[in-house]
């Protein structure tokens, strides 16, 4: 007898010990999940049949929602590529975001960034605008050509990294060819 009404206190001390808050459970059920989550993918976006990017990452997940947009984390890779398909610039950081009603890519964490000609661009974060065909930054950039190291605030390029301007520059620059 004595072990039943132990097991019917048991039952109702278990009963009013739990709670619901419903705050966690509103959290839980408005928590916004990935669509699809890709390991150790590519992605290869064309234009007109041609191959232009090819993003490389460890993962990659795929929002939906009001906000649709791609989140790539562990590590990204980006090859753009010129209409004959030759790499024209690599680019490399931690994090990257696609929004992609709005054709932009944000990279964040360690990104470098690798022109044809061997100039290397280091930053924190960099953005690409797909429409604008612009890499830009209002971070502190290192460059590295094969004459000079410039420190600048501030970076807009075409995505082939030849060509660029920067913002409040300082560091050794080369004038002679």
């Amino acid at each position: 007898m004595q072990t039943i009404n132990f097991f019917y206190f048991f039952i109702f001390l278990l009963f009013i010990s739990c709670e619901n808050n419903t705050n966690d459970i509103q959290a839980f059920i408005e928590q916004e999940l990935p669509v699809e989550l890709i390991e150790d993918a590519e992605l290869i976006h064309t234009e007109f049949g041609k191959i232009k990017v090819k993003i490389s990452a460890k993962k990659i997940e795929r929002f939906t929602n009001s906000n649709p947009r791609l989140v790539f984390t562990d590590s990204v890779w980006v090859i753009f590529f010129d209409a004959n398909f030759d790499t024209i610039s690599n680019l490399k950081a931690n994090k990257a975001l696609i929004k992609e009603a709005e054709n932009l890519m944000h990279v964040s964490g360690n990104v470098i960034l690798i022109s044809s000609n061997g100039n290397k661009l280091e930053t924190s974060r960099l953005s690409w605008d797909e429409k604008k065909e612009k890499i830009y930054t209002k971070e502190n950039v290192i460059i590295s050509t094969n004459k000079e190291v410039i420190n600048a605030q501030g970076f807009v390029s075409d995505p082939d990294f030849i060509e660029y301007s920067l913002q409040k520059v300082n560091g050794v620059l080369s004038f002679n060819n």
